[in-house]
């Protein structure tokens, strides 16, 4: 059982959380139980990595410190913020508390997982979040004929590591990996389907830095080629295939990039989604520049973007500057740190394995799209997202490399 502790902790929080967190049929009770399982299952984690030599990169180790700490001022600032609700300031910082769980426990998930075990969960996770995301969407955007209830966490952060994670291996194999290659391709057409714009953005951004990635080995040029064209083939049957499963929706909502080509800036102006998101900016600086320095803290509701009525149920904006208008300047240098720190490491743990490095590169390229939509440690799905990178980070630095390529320009030769 101790060789496999790591691998039962890691499934059980990747597992819980996508099923959890975010279903509005589990009891509140159940989700918090899930959170404190969470925090015992992390502290196990944090406690066998010191125990091992080595096994915690300084960057890491002061990412996750410099997270906790600012959780633990925010936590302490409730004796001064009486007005507080203590339920809500949990319930608004709950991804800031997962994430620097969700390192650890990743962390020592690759170190003891194979290559194996690591990328399938990061498949099942990903295709489960996929499916996820375009219900959950459909429903929200009234889609005829999907009559499935919400059955896990709705965030475009899940699926992404398993999205780069095939981009990676059929770029920088030397074998050609058909098979990821075709299930990047119908993650990312299941995305396509929930109508989603960001959706196309952000799959637009990791299909170019993949190709861009591929330039640097030697004899993949024809690479490029199959994967420009089959992205496109893919998505052109997504928009096809919407027409008949789900009312349309992902083709109607596309037409809106051919307004921007024809309208430019105007289809930005008439576009709702993008006033409230001008809205929300304004805002959330606004609410910034009282209190610049430290921040209001978690746990204050936001006024609606569409009503522009403060309610008790939204704790946060459309917007990247909310983490400022949360923990202030300090906090957010701090957390920023923290990031750079643990995603910095992770790309280090994998400077020897160019399929993982490269996976690591395109997930990030993709997620820094979506700081557009908001802080990232606000995206409920983001602690997956961390701990499908670290546990990719770990068991690259351990284990050899298998049928990869050094990129020419560096000077070495194929495998």
């Amino acid at each position: 059982m101790r060789t496999n502790g790591p691998l039962l902790r890691g499934i059980i929080f990747t597992a819980g959380y996508v099923v959890v967190v975010q279903n509005a049929g589990i009891p509140v009770a159940l989700k918090l139980a899930f959170l404190g399982l969470t925090l015992v299952i992390a502290a196990v984690s944090c406690a066998r990595l010191i125990r091992g030599s080595d096994r915690v990169p300084w960057g890491i180790g002061m990412g996750v410190a410099l997270s906790v700490t600012v959780l633990a001022v925010g936590f302490i600032s409730l004796v001064w913020t009486p007005s507080t609700d203590p339920q809500d300031w949990l319930r608004d910082a709950l991804t800031y508390i997962f994430f620097p769980a969700a390192v650890l426990i990743g962390l020592e998930f690759g170190l003891a997982a194979t290559r194996r075990q690591v990328f399938t969960l990061l498949w099942v996770i990903g295709a489960f979040g996929a499916l996820a995301f375009t219900v959950t969407w459909l429903q929200r955007r009234g889609a005829e004929g999907v009559d499935i209830e919400s059955f896990g966490l709705a965030s475009s952060f899940v699926p992404i590591p398993a999205i780069a994670l095939g981009l990676g291996l059929f770029c920088t194999s030397v074998k050609v990996r058909v098979l990821a290659l075709v299930g990047t391709l119908v993650l990312s057409g299941v995305l396509v389907l929930s109508g989603g714009r960001t959706i196309w953005v952000y799959l637009a951004v990791g299909f170019f830095v993949a190709c861009s990635i591929t330039l640097l080995y030697r004899g993949r040029a024809l690479r490029i080629g199959v994967l420009l064209a089959t992205a496109v083939v893919s998505s052109i049957g997504a928009l096809t295939l919407s027409a008949g499963l789900a009312g349309g929706i992902a083709a109607n909502r596309v037409q809106w990039f051919s307004r921007v080509v024809e309208n430019g800036w105007m289809a930005f102006t008439n576009d709702g989604s993008a006033i409230e998101r001008v809205r929300a900016q304004e805002w959330a600086h606004q609410l910034w520049m009282a209190d610049p320095v430290w921040g209001r803290g978690w746990g204050q509701p936001f006024q609606s973007v569409s009503t522009g009525v403060v309610t008790g149920s939204i704790f946060t904006l459309d917007s990247p500057l909310i983490v400022l208008v949360k923990v202030g300047l300090v906090g957010t240098i701090l957390l920023v740190a923290a990031l750079l720190m643990v995603f910095g490491s992770s790309v280090r743990l994998a400077r020897t394995d160019p399929q993982i490095r490269a996976s690591l590169l395109i997930a990030l390229a993709m997620a820094l799209v979506l700081t557009l939509n908001g802080f990232p440690l606000e995206n409920r799905g983001f602690p997956i997202f961390v701990f499908s990178l670290a546990a990719q980070a770990a068991v690259a630095s351990r284990q050899q490399v298998e049928l990869s390529a050094r990129p020419h320009l560096l000077g070495a030769s194929p495998a």
